[in-house]
């Protein structure tokens, strides 16, 4: 299920024209951790 936090964080990302490992690193996770959070198959740390 895609979800609005998921959603957020493909805008921004592609906003800034960065691509899925740029930003997981920058947030300290993986580039597949980010991208299931992106598209609702994973859930969100900490919820």
């Amino acid at each position: 299920m895609l979800t609005e936090f998921g959603k957020f964080l493909k805008k921004m990302r592609i906003d800034k024209s960065e691509t899925l490992a740029v930003m997981a690193g920058k947030l300290g996770i993986s580039a597949a951790y980010l991208s299931s959070i992106e598209n609702g198959t994973r859930d969100i740390p900490g919820t």
